[in-house]
């Protein structure tokens, strides 16, 4: 069954890119929504094949995402194959990168893959349920789109200058939706502790953090919490976490050193015991040479929560 939709997917798809580079066309769907009942009847008469061709591959994917909220939605234990022709079209080329952000795209995605927790309130028609206590969807494809789009969107730093992660040619500006929907710090918390493809989870985190001090705060808080709370036994659980911290880490910009104090915090003595009722601290009243003496407490100053540095170093001496 996944086999047949996934060769169905491949003969559509490559249709729709011979029609789109055979006559250059721009998928511009604003001014096909203009055409009028006698052009729509003129141009389907086959007078015009280049103008159909547009036509149909725009209604194709409009009632394609149309189906997104409902139908696909019902069938959520086999939506895989859908979400990877979505991102299959993507990757294509520049007119449907630019069809996808016509049709806001990274919101459309972001407000389905949140569902309840989606802060785009009445965006989209009533969505079914997706998902279980005992099954997650298979969203890596859904990931993987939003990764190819923001690349090609501008993220303003520091008024009106774009940022410097963004992809040679023609890039494109964020909607207000979709903006609302990169700030939702649940998204990320749900992307990387179900561990969805990480590689996108990352990159996307980089865009969004770049020269964004709130931002990039609020999603280390997320994920020094998410450290925090995994069983030492459990490495499977960590991995995603990690994952995410190498591409949070090894952005360069004007925040990265904080970033690095945030993660791996930053050396001090540690406070040992008390004798004559004052602290001390470093090597004093140690026995052994592998007792810890300095502290590496992070610059996030969460509840709770310490570095990485510290996490595994108490990791190290659990196992020794």
């Amino acid at each position: 069954d996944g086999i047949v939709r996934n060769c169905v997917n491949r003969i559509v798809l490559q249709a729709i890119n011979i029609l789109i580079y055979h006559y250059n066309l721009q998928l511009d769907f604003q001014t096909i929504e203009q055409v009028t009942l006698q052009e729509d009847e003129e141009i389907e008469s086959g007078e015009d094949e280049a103008k159909l061709s547009e036509i149909l591959i725009i209604r194709f994917m409009n009632s394609y995402i149309a189906a997104m909220p409902n139908e696909v939605a019902k069938n959520w234990l086999r939506f895989s194959q859908y979400f990877d022709f979505i991102r299959d079209f993507a990757w294509s080329g520049e007119a449907h990168i630019r069809y996808m952000f016509k049709k806001d795209m990274i919101a459309v995605l972001m407000d389905f893959f949140l569902d309840k927790k989606s802060p785009l309130v009445g965006f989209s028609s009533k969505k079914n349920a997706v998902g279980n206590n005992f099954q997650s969807p298979i969203f890596d494809p859904l990931i993987q789109t939003l990764q190819i789009l923001i690349k090609k969107a501008v993220f303003r730093k520091n008024g009106n200058n774009p940022s410097t992660l963004q992809q040679s040619g023609e890039v494109y500006e964020l909607s207000e939706n979709a903006k609302k929907c990169l700030y939702c710090t649940e998204f990320y918390d749900k992307a990387i502790s179900i561990g969805y493809h990480q590689q996108s989870v990352g990159i996307i985190i980089q865009h969004v953090c770049q020269d964004n001090e709130q931002i990039s705060r609020q999603i280390c808080t997320l994920i020094m919490q998410g450290l925090n709370k995994i069983n030492s036994d459990d490495a499977r659980a960590a991995a995603p976490y990690l994952e995410a911290v190498s591409y949070f880490v090894s952005m360069y910009d004007q925040y990265v050193y904080k970033r690095l104090e945030w993660v791996f915090g930053y050396p001090q003595p540690l406070s040992t015991s008390k004798v004559n009722n004052f602290d001390n601290f470093g090597c004093y009243m140690h026995n052994g040479i592998d007792e810890q003496v300095i502290n590496y407490e992070s610059t996030l100053c969460i509840e709770g929560c310490t570095s990485l540095t510290n996490i595994i170093l108490q990791l190290s001496l659990i196992h020794i």
